[in-house]
Protein backbone atom coordinates (compact mmCIF):
# COMPACT_ATOMS: atom_id res chain seq x y z
CA UNK A 1 0.00 0.00 0.00
CA UNK A 2 1.21 3.37 -1.02
CA UNK A 3 2.65 5.29 2.19
CA UNK A 4 1.36 9.07 2.40
CA UNK A 5 2.89 11.72 4.59
CA UNK A 6 6.33 10.87 5.91
CA UNK A 7 7.00 7.60 4.51
CA UNK A 8 8.21 6.71 0.90
CA UNK A 9 6.72 4.67 -2.20
CA UNK A 10 8.32 2.18 -4.27
CA UNK A 11 8.33 3.13 -7.05
CA UNK A 12 10.23 5.74 -7.37
CA UNK A 13 12.13 4.27 -4.55
CA UNK A 14 14.29 1.23 -4.77
CA UNK A 15 15.81 0.34 -1.84
CA UNK A 16 12.73 1.06 -0.10
CA UNK A 17 13.38 -0.47 3.45
CA UNK A 18 17.20 1.15 3.54
CA UNK A 19 15.60 4.61 2.35
CA UNK A 20 12.75 4.19 5.11
CA UNK A 21 15.63 3.38 7.83
CA UNK A 22 17.78 6.84 6.94
CA UNK A 23 15.85 9.63 4.57
CA UNK A 24 13.38 11.79 6.21
CA UNK A 25 10.74 13.88 3.46
CA UNK A 26 10.66 17.82 3.10
CA UNK A 27 7.25 18.73 3.99
CA UNK A 28 6.21 21.62 1.74
CA UNK A 29 4.89 24.73 4.26
CA UNK A 30 1.54 24.69 3.08
CA UNK A 31 -2.24 23.46 3.82
CA UNK A 32 -4.65 22.40 1.34
CA UNK A 33 -7.75 23.78 2.04
CA UNK A 34 -10.51 21.29 1.21
CA UNK A 35 -13.45 21.70 3.73
CA UNK A 36 -14.04 25.43 4.03
CA UNK A 37 -16.27 27.47 2.30
CA UNK A 38 -15.80 31.41 2.22
CA UNK A 39 -18.43 33.35 3.61
CA UNK A 40 -19.08 36.54 1.81
CA UNK A 41 -22.50 38.05 3.70
CA UNK A 42 -19.39 37.36 6.86
CA UNK A 43 -17.31 39.76 5.28
CA UNK A 44 -20.38 42.05 4.29
CA UNK A 45 -21.65 42.34 7.75
CA UNK A 46 -18.69 41.79 9.89
CA UNK A 47 -17.28 45.53 8.46
CA UNK A 48 -20.86 47.15 9.74
CA UNK A 49 -20.37 45.55 13.09
CA UNK A 50 -19.53 47.80 16.36
CA UNK A 51 -17.69 46.20 19.73
CA UNK A 52 -19.63 47.01 22.73
CA UNK A 53 -19.09 46.66 26.66
CA UNK A 54 -22.30 46.02 28.59
CA UNK A 55 -23.51 42.85 30.47
CA UNK A 56 -26.37 42.80 27.75
CA UNK A 57 -27.55 44.46 24.70
CA UNK A 58 -30.55 47.04 25.57
CA UNK A 59 -31.99 49.66 23.87
CA UNK A 60 -35.17 51.50 23.42
CA UNK A 61 -37.86 51.26 20.10
CA UNK A 62 -39.90 54.17 19.31
CA UNK A 63 -43.16 52.09 19.46
CA UNK A 64 -45.78 54.46 18.31
CA UNK A 65 -46.36 58.36 17.51
CA UNK A 66 -47.08 61.29 19.57
CA UNK A 67 -50.36 62.34 17.97
CA UNK A 68 -51.15 65.34 20.59
CA UNK A 69 -50.04 67.38 18.39
CA UNK A 70 -52.33 69.27 15.76
CA UNK A 71 -52.86 73.01 13.90
CA UNK A 72 -54.36 75.81 16.45
CA UNK A 73 -54.65 79.65 16.08
CA UNK A 74 -54.81 82.23 18.40
CA UNK A 75 -54.48 81.36 21.98
CA UNK A 76 -55.95 78.02 21.12
CA UNK A 77 -54.42 75.09 23.05
CA UNK A 78 -54.98 71.37 22.37
CA UNK A 79 -55.53 69.02 24.90
CA UNK A 80 -52.43 67.62 26.07
CA UNK A 81 -51.87 63.82 25.80
CA UNK A 82 -49.24 61.78 27.73
CA UNK A 83 -48.20 59.34 25.39
CA UNK A 84 -46.27 55.61 26.58
CA UNK A 85 -44.71 55.36 23.15
CA UNK A 86 -40.88 53.97 24.01
CA UNK A 87 -40.70 50.37 24.04
CA UNK A 88 -37.28 48.46 25.59
CA UNK A 89 -36.01 46.21 23.70
CA UNK A 90 -33.03 43.63 25.16
CA UNK A 91 -30.68 40.53 23.98
CA UNK A 92 -28.41 38.82 25.34
CA UNK A 93 -24.82 37.93 24.41
CA UNK A 94 -24.62 34.27 22.80
CA UNK A 95 -20.68 33.47 23.41
CA UNK A 96 -18.54 30.81 20.57
CA UNK A 97 -15.86 28.85 21.80
CA UNK A 98 -13.86 27.09 18.83
CA UNK A 99 -11.05 24.45 20.85
CA UNK A 100 -7.30 23.84 20.03
CA UNK A 101 -6.60 20.19 21.66
CA UNK A 102 -3.26 18.82 21.36
CA UNK A 103 -2.07 15.64 23.21
CA UNK A 104 1.13 16.18 25.64
CA UNK A 105 2.83 13.13 24.24
CA UNK A 106 2.47 14.97 20.37
CA UNK A 107 4.16 17.97 21.71
CA UNK A 108 7.30 15.95 23.48
CA UNK A 109 7.40 14.22 20.12
CA UNK A 110 7.70 16.60 18.00
CA UNK A 111 10.12 18.62 19.97
CA UNK A 112 12.46 15.76 20.57
CA UNK A 113 12.45 15.22 16.59
CA UNK A 114 12.49 19.03 15.88
CA UNK A 115 12.03 21.75 17.91
CA UNK A 116 10.64 23.94 14.82
CA UNK A 117 8.20 20.78 14.54
CA UNK A 118 6.40 21.97 17.20
CA UNK A 119 5.95 25.48 16.11
CA UNK A 120 4.09 23.94 13.14
CA UNK A 121 1.98 21.49 14.71
CA UNK A 122 0.54 24.33 16.57
CA UNK A 123 0.49 26.57 13.48
CA UNK A 124 -1.52 23.80 11.90
CA UNK A 125 -4.27 23.01 14.52
CA UNK A 126 -4.65 27.28 14.87
CA UNK A 127 -5.02 27.55 10.96
CA UNK A 128 -7.78 24.49 11.19
CA UNK A 129 -9.54 25.95 14.53
CA UNK A 130 -9.59 29.27 12.70
CA UNK A 131 -11.33 27.82 9.86
CA UNK A 132 -13.68 25.95 12.02
CA UNK A 133 -15.11 28.76 13.80
CA UNK A 134 -15.19 31.38 10.56
CA UNK A 135 -17.59 28.36 8.94
CA UNK A 136 -19.61 27.81 12.62
CA UNK A 137 -19.48 31.80 12.37
CA UNK A 138 -21.12 31.70 8.83
CA UNK A 139 -23.83 29.05 9.49
CA UNK A 140 -24.60 30.88 12.93
CA UNK A 141 -25.88 33.92 10.79
CA UNK A 142 -28.31 31.36 8.86
CA UNK A 143 -30.17 29.53 12.24
CA UNK A 144 -27.84 26.58 12.63
CA UNK A 145 -30.39 24.35 14.41
CA UNK A 146 -27.81 21.75 15.53
CA UNK A 147 -27.22 24.11 18.76
CA UNK A 148 -29.85 24.94 21.12
CA UNK A 149 -32.41 28.35 20.55
CA UNK A 150 -30.98 29.16 23.66
CA UNK A 151 -27.57 29.51 23.26
CA UNK A 152 -27.58 30.67 19.30
CA UNK A 153 -27.67 33.95 18.17
CA UNK A 154 -30.44 35.97 16.79
CA UNK A 155 -29.69 35.52 13.28
CA UNK A 156 -30.90 36.62 10.14
CA UNK A 157 -33.89 34.28 9.32
CA UNK A 158 -35.02 35.08 13.05
CA UNK A 159 -35.28 38.52 12.51
CA UNK A 160 -36.57 38.79 9.13
CA UNK A 161 -37.75 35.14 8.02
CA UNK A 162 -39.79 34.65 11.14
CA UNK A 163 -43.51 35.70 12.06
CA UNK A 164 -44.93 35.75 15.22
CA UNK A 165 -41.19 34.49 17.67
CA UNK A 166 -40.31 36.10 20.58
CA UNK A 167 -37.04 38.19 20.03
CA UNK A 168 -35.10 40.99 22.07
CA UNK A 169 -37.69 40.23 24.83
CA UNK A 170 -40.65 41.30 22.29
CA UNK A 171 -43.63 39.13 21.48
CA UNK A 172 -44.27 39.52 17.98
CA UNK A 173 -47.34 37.02 17.92
CA UNK A 174 -49.19 40.22 20.02
CA UNK A 175 -50.85 42.76 17.85
CA UNK A 176 -50.00 45.33 20.40
CA UNK A 177 -46.21 44.47 19.06
CA UNK A 178 -47.08 45.09 15.57
CA UNK A 179 -44.64 47.29 15.34
CA UNK A 180 -42.03 44.78 15.63
CA UNK A 181 -42.76 42.42 12.57
CA UNK A 182 -41.11 41.87 10.00
CA UNK A 183 -42.00 43.23 6.43
CA UNK A 184 -44.01 40.44 5.08
CA UNK A 185 -42.00 38.08 2.41
CA UNK A 186 -42.35 39.23 -1.09
CA UNK A 187 -42.27 35.85 -3.37
CA UNK A 188 -41.07 36.02 -6.83
CA UNK A 189 -43.16 34.85 -9.47
CA UNK A 190 -41.68 32.50 -12.01
CA UNK A 191 -38.26 32.39 -10.36
CA UNK A 192 -35.80 35.47 -9.87
CA UNK A 193 -36.56 38.47 -12.15
CA UNK A 194 -35.99 42.02 -12.13
CA UNK A 195 -39.49 43.50 -11.70
CA UNK A 196 -40.24 41.14 -8.52
CA UNK A 197 -36.59 42.56 -6.99
CA UNK A 198 -37.59 46.17 -7.85
CA UNK A 199 -41.08 45.92 -6.01
CA UNK A 200 -39.02 43.83 -2.95
CA UNK A 201 -36.43 46.78 -2.91
CA UNK A 202 -39.27 49.60 -2.56
CA UNK A 203 -41.21 47.52 -0.17
CA UNK A 204 -37.80 48.17 2.24
CA UNK A 205 -36.60 51.12 0.61
CA UNK A 206 -37.91 54.65 1.71
CA UNK A 207 -36.89 57.66 0.20
CA UNK A 208 -33.25 58.06 0.64
CA UNK A 209 -33.28 55.20 3.30
CA UNK A 210 -32.76 52.45 0.91
CA UNK A 211 -31.13 48.88 1.53
CA UNK A 212 -27.55 48.20 1.15
CA UNK A 213 -27.11 44.62 0.31
CA UNK A 214 -29.24 41.56 -1.81
CA UNK A 215 -27.96 38.54 -0.21
CA UNK A 216 -28.54 35.56 -2.65
CA UNK A 217 -27.81 31.23 -2.65
CA UNK A 218 -25.04 30.87 -5.32
CA UNK A 219 -27.11 28.81 -7.93
CA UNK A 220 -30.17 32.14 -7.32
CA UNK A 221 -27.27 34.36 -7.74
CA UNK A 222 -25.99 32.37 -10.81
CA UNK A 223 -29.54 32.71 -12.62
CA UNK A 224 -29.50 36.84 -11.53
CA UNK A 225 -26.50 37.72 -12.62
CA UNK A 226 -26.97 37.13 -16.27
CA UNK A 227 -29.93 38.92 -16.43
CA UNK A 228 -27.66 42.15 -16.44
CA UNK A 229 -24.57 41.35 -18.44
CA UNK A 230 -26.79 42.64 -21.62
CA UNK A 231 -25.84 46.15 -20.39
CA UNK A 232 -22.39 45.88 -20.25
CA UNK A 233 -20.79 48.50 -22.92
CA UNK A 234 -17.40 48.47 -24.07
CA UNK A 235 -15.25 52.18 -25.29
CA UNK A 236 -13.42 53.09 -27.32
CA UNK A 237 -11.34 49.71 -29.24
CA UNK A 238 -10.98 47.87 -25.78
CA UNK A 239 -13.42 44.84 -27.33
CA UNK A 240 -9.89 44.53 -29.45
CA UNK A 241 -7.64 45.12 -27.15
CA UNK A 242 -8.09 41.99 -24.86
CA UNK A 243 -10.48 39.17 -24.54
CA UNK A 244 -14.01 40.06 -23.87
CA UNK A 245 -15.67 40.04 -20.76
CA UNK A 246 -18.92 39.49 -20.81
CA UNK A 247 -19.79 39.00 -17.89
CA UNK A 248 -19.21 40.77 -14.41
CA UNK A 249 -15.68 39.99 -13.09
CA UNK A 250 -17.01 39.91 -9.64
CA UNK A 251 -20.41 41.10 -7.38
CA UNK A 252 -22.37 43.76 -8.75
CA UNK A 253 -24.62 46.37 -7.57
CA UNK A 254 -28.84 46.50 -8.07
CA UNK A 255 -29.58 50.02 -7.11
CA UNK A 256 -28.35 50.79 -3.89
CA UNK A 257 -27.05 47.00 -3.20
CA UNK A 258 -23.86 45.25 -3.39
CA UNK A 259 -25.43 41.79 -4.39
CA UNK A 260 -23.75 39.05 -2.42
CA UNK A 261 -23.69 35.19 -3.26
CA UNK A 262 -22.99 32.93 -0.31
CA UNK A 263 -22.95 28.68 0.08
CA UNK A 264 -24.78 29.12 3.93
CA UNK A 265 -28.46 30.76 2.61
CA UNK A 266 -29.66 27.52 1.21
CA UNK A 267 -29.56 25.49 4.08
CA UNK A 268 -31.43 22.05 2.55
CA UNK A 269 -30.83 19.17 4.46
CA UNK A 270 -27.88 20.88 6.63
CA UNK A 271 -29.83 22.48 9.72
CA UNK A 272 -29.32 26.37 8.81
CA UNK A 273 -30.79 28.66 6.23
CA UNK A 274 -34.17 27.75 4.19
CA UNK A 275 -33.89 26.91 1.16
CA UNK A 276 -34.86 29.06 -1.87
CA UNK A 277 -34.68 31.93 0.09
CA UNK A 278 -32.87 35.33 -0.26
CA UNK A 279 -32.92 38.60 1.38
CA UNK A 280 -32.43 42.78 0.67
CA UNK A 281 -31.08 44.07 3.55
CA UNK A 282 -30.06 47.39 5.54
CA UNK A 283 -27.25 47.28 7.81
CA UNK A 284 -28.21 50.28 8.82
CA UNK A 285 -30.83 48.96 11.02
CA UNK A 286 -29.55 45.30 10.92
CA UNK A 287 -25.98 44.02 11.85
CA UNK A 288 -23.38 42.61 14.64
CA UNK A 289 -22.67 43.44 17.73
CA UNK A 290 -19.32 42.24 19.61
CA UNK A 291 -18.71 41.66 23.04
CA UNK A 292 -15.36 44.12 24.13
CA UNK A 293 -13.86 42.01 26.46
CA UNK A 294 -14.39 38.56 24.28
CA UNK A 295 -13.47 39.47 20.70
CA UNK A 296 -11.70 36.46 19.14
CA UNK A 297 -9.81 35.94 22.07
CA UNK A 298 -7.04 33.19 22.62
CA UNK A 299 -7.35 31.56 26.06
CA UNK A 300 -3.79 30.55 27.42
CA UNK A 301 -2.78 26.93 27.16
CA UNK A 302 -4.10 24.89 29.90
CA UNK A 303 -4.65 21.11 31.18
CA UNK A 304 -7.57 19.73 32.32
CA UNK A 305 -7.85 17.65 35.09
CA UNK A 306 -6.27 14.10 34.89
CA UNK A 307 -5.54 14.69 31.12
CA UNK A 308 -2.60 15.16 29.48
CA UNK A 309 -3.73 17.28 26.87
CA UNK A 310 -2.84 20.73 26.15
CA UNK A 311 -5.99 22.99 25.18
CA UNK A 312 -6.69 26.42 24.25
CA UNK A 313 -9.76 28.27 22.98
CA UNK A 314 -10.79 30.80 20.57
CA UNK A 315 -13.60 32.76 21.53
CA UNK A 316 -16.29 35.38 20.53
CA UNK A 317 -19.12 37.25 22.40
CA UNK A 318 -21.57 38.75 19.53
CA UNK A 319 -25.27 38.80 18.68
CA UNK A 320 -26.73 40.15 15.65
CA UNK A 321 -29.09 43.23 16.36
CA UNK A 322 -31.88 44.62 14.48
CA UNK A 323 -33.55 47.88 15.76
CA UNK A 324 -36.53 48.30 13.07
CA UNK A 325 -37.00 44.87 11.42
CA UNK A 326 -39.74 46.25 8.80
CA UNK A 327 -36.66 48.65 7.68
CA UNK A 328 -34.05 45.84 7.79
CA UNK A 329 -34.91 44.08 4.81
CA UNK A 330 -37.25 41.71 3.84
CA UNK A 331 -37.06 38.32 2.85
CA UNK A 332 -37.26 36.22 -0.95
CA UNK A 333 -39.15 33.32 -1.91
CA UNK A 334 -39.66 31.40 -4.92
CA UNK A 335 -36.07 31.97 -6.45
Amino acid sequence: MASVGSGLNSPPIVEISTMNAITDKYLLPIMGDATFLPSPVVWGVRRKGTQLQSSAIPYSVISSADTSGGPYFGTQVLALGVFDNITPAQQEWRFYEQPVAIPETDILLNLAANPQGVKNLVKAKFMVASGSMLDMLSKALWGDQRYSSTLRIDDIVAWLGTDNNVIAGIDRSQTANAFWRRTPAWAMTGGINITDMTTAFWKVGRGFDIPDMILLFQDDYAKWEPQFTQNIRYTGNAQDLEALQVGFREHFKFKSCVVLNDPFINGTGTGFGVAGTGYIIHTKYIYPVFFKLQYFNIRPWMTPSQQFVMVSYIRLGWNVICVSPQRAGIQLTGL
